[in-house]
């Protein structure tokens, strides 16, 4: 069963038909009850009285998304719910869903009932066939150049399918000029209602009145969202029902810390469908700003006993405002702090640290701050709130901030380009993945590690003395504008090449976890610790890098590696390589080689008299001489072909693994550890494990301390 008909939403000025409807009805399951789906085209023409939307030009347009509530004769929960299908902001649109009626069985009789339509649809909305019952909220949020979203509301009611809509508010438009005011009240004189629940219906006139105060307040609020301001200059709007004040009314202007007031005592009439108002309209306070009085509320308990332990001067258990505003640093852990409301109310703090102390890169544990709001704190030139779990960070009123720590947090966007004083930044251990410092010209040192960044711009960072960057998605860094650097960390990225000629001051290169072909340090000669390990190098030359103490290039493909220029080096890391020959004789200062898995056949370190650590394992040694390490504390030597091994002389070693020595056939090489009488190596000369000493292996104290080398009494067996 079809059949056409049209409905109209209209401007007060115009009615216009003529729009086609399908209805396509939908039996229920009760018998009784019949679903009609239809189609509404709403047209705006001429001075608007459906208004959902303020324009610049000040005209009102339907927006996409709108939705309004239809009742057919009566009903509650906000009837039925239609929403607009347009895709634009436009004076015409289509609005569509689904109306109910119970009418015994028979079809809808369109037009011989009244139906009844609100703007904006909201299921607390209801109607009784002669009125409407809606709630004007006194909690309203600030919109710069309107009113927020769905706070205007209109009704119609038509006999048929022909409706037009009619405002049922008015209210009070004002500017302000004072840069930080966050809320507005306006409160009645005479205590008059100017919002709540009420009914609505309509006069002799066909136009809206107030039939009934249900629940009604004499003030309104208008705040901004948490962090925001009145922006000076725009226009803000009050919704207020329509209202005569006989006595006229106070608006009470807001910081986080003053408070002033306009007092208008002057009879003033609010009507349907205006704002009247006054720009700049705190020029007209008759109550200047003045610090509040009484206490600041402060949310958690604990960052309260702070507080009340640090700056209580009275005693009283509480921080006034006034107390609040003298309070310059704060410097607390967050391990126990949910919340730290509060700082709002200290205009004047110029350092505040809030982190967590128990954060841990490998499990993520931090403080429990999850939330942080500095945008009152303006006078702030340090904010470390690292080590806590906050996922949005704004900064964008903090213009003085010369350091920021915020790293091991949970934040996707970090925006730092009002902070042109900043000269330290670390946002590590984040998951950013954008990451603009074009503008933080001043900045020396930048942490930007473990991070989701694909790309990082730093052509305008030309002071900056210290880059992190490493485990990011970076597939390229340029850095040659960047001339006084000296520390550069890009590893764990994906860069295929690294250009660092003309970064002469490094004396820090940290690239390793790349995938780089070729590094040319050459220029570099004030290097003192170069890593460059898990790349595709097959060719290093560090020649001129001379003041290198330590060098790390495992995990390349190199077949060579000369450090005889490196007197200074006292770590040299070259494992799993192809090195075939090593050379470390000129390498007096050396404390920890480690040199295996390659291809050498021998290594000389009788020269290297203060080394620590030897790691030659996985190599093709068949002679090894330690004699003349008389420092050593820790040897690996496994996997090579030595016969004898001889610690005796390695006094103060306490880890030694020399197992698996075999031949091809995989026959046990090393017939004879020597050590000294009473050397005490654990897993060798007791609790010996075959992961440590070959089990063949004999353990022969050395004649010179007190054994006779080949009689039995001496040997020390398995």
């Amino acid at each position: 069963m079809k059949k056409y008909a049209s409905i109209i939403l209209l401007s007060a000025m115009s009615i216009i038909a003529g729009c086609t409807i399908e209805e396509s009805f939908i039996q229920g399951e009760d018998n009784n009850s019949k679903e009609e789906q239809i189609t509404i085209q709403a047209i705006r023409e001429g001075d608007p009285e459906t208004r959902t939307v303020r324009k610049s030009d000040g005209k009102v347009w339907w927006v996409p998304g709108d939705a309004i509530s239809l009742f057919y004769g009566s009903g509650t929960n906000g009837g039925s719910k239609f929403t607009s299908t347009g895709t634009d902001t436009t004076q015409v649109t289509n609005f569509t869903g689904t109306i109910t009626a119970i009418t015994g069985g028979g079809e809808l009789t369109v037009d011989d009932t009244y139906f009844w339509g609100v703007y904006p649809y909201n299921d607390d909305v209801s109607c009784d066939g002669t009125s409407v019952t809606m709630t004007i909220p006194n909690q309203q949020k600030a919109t710069p150049g309107t009113f927020a979203t769905d706070i205007f509301p209109s009704i119609g009611r038509s006999q048929g399918l022909i409706m037009g809509f009619y405002n049922v508010c008015g209210g009070w438009r004002f500017s302000v000029t004072k840069e930080g005011v966050r809320k507005v009240t306006l409160k009645s004189a005479n205590g008059e209602k100017i919002a709540g629940k009420v009914k609505v219906g309509f006069n002799s006139s066909g136009i809206p009145e107030i039939k009934e105060y249900i629940d009604c307040s004499d003030e309104v609020v208008l705040e901004c969202p948490q962090g925001e301001y009145f922006e000076v200059g725009k226009n803000y709007f009050m919704t207020l029902l329509p209202t005569v004040f006989n006595s006229g009314f106070t608006m009470t202007f807001e910081t986080y810390t003053e408070e002033g007031v306009y007092n208008r005592t002057a009879k003033t009439t609010i009507t349907r469908s205006n704002f009247s108002g006054i720009a700049n309209l705190d020029n007209y306070l008759t109550t200047p700003y003045t610090q509040k009085t009484g206490n600041i509320p402060v949310e958690d308990a604990n960052f309260k006993a702070y507080l009340v332990e640090n700056f209580d001067g009275n005693g009283d258990g509480e921080i006034s405002y006034e107390e609040a505003a003298s309070i310059t640093s704060i410097n607390v852990v967050t391990d126990n702090i949910m919340s730290a409301l509060g700082i709002e109310y200290m205009p004047g703090l110029n350092s505040l640290h809030l982190y967590g102390g128990s954060y841990s890169s490998t499990t993520g544990a931090s403080g429990k701050l999850e939330v942080l709001d500095v945008s009152n704190n303006t006078t702030l030139t340090i904010l470390y709130c690292y080590h806590n779990q906050l996922t949005t960070l704004d900064v964008s009123k903090n213009t003085k901030l010369t350091r920021l720590l915020c790293d091991g947090n949970q934040l996707t966007a970090l925006d730092v380009s009002k902070n042109t004083s900043l000269t330290r930044l670390d946002c590590a251990h984040n998951k950013l993945t954008i990451l603009d410092v074009s503008k933080n010209t001043a900045l020396t040192n930048l942490n930007s590690n473990h991070n989701q960044l694909t790309s990082l711009d730093l052509s305008n960072n030309m002071a900056l003395t210290g880059l992190g960057c490493s485990s990011n998605q970076l597939t390229s860094l340029d850095v040659t504008n960047n001339t006084t650097l000296n520390s550069l960390n890009c590893g764990s990225n994906q860069l295929t090449a690294l250009d660092v000629s003309k970064n002469t001051a490094l004396t820090q290169l940290f690239c390793g976890g790349n995938q780089l072909t070729a590094l040319d340090v050459s220029k570099n000669t004030a290097l003192t610790n170069l890593d460059c390990f898990n790349n595709q190098l097959t060719n290093l030359d560090v020649s001129k890098n001379i003041a290198l103490t330590d060098l790390n290039c495992n995990k390349n493909q190199l077949t060579n590696l000369d450090v005889s220029s490196n007197t200074a080096l006292t770590d040299l890391w070259c494992f799993d390589n192809q090195i075939t020959n090593l050379s470390v004789s000129n390498n007096l200062a050396l404390q920890d080689l480690r040199c295996g898995p390659n291809k050498l056949s021998s290594l000389d370190v009788s020269n290297n008299a203060v080394l620590l650590v030897l790691q030659c394992s996985n190599n093709m040694l068949t002679d090894l001489d330690v004699t003349h390490n008389s420092e050593l504390v820790r040897l690996v030597c496994n996997h090579n072909y030595l016969s004898t091994l001889d610690v005796s002389k390695n006094t103060v070693l306490n880890y030694l693994d020399c197992s698996f020595m075999n031949d091809l056939d995989g026959n046990n090489l090393l017939a004879t550890l020597y050590i000294f009488g009473g050397q005490e190596i654990p897993y060798i000369t007791s609790d010996r494990n075959i992961n440590h000493i070959p089990p063949g292996t004999q353990i022969v104290v050395k004649p010179e301390s007190g054994g006779s080398e080949g009689t039995g009494d001496e040997e020390l067996n398995p």
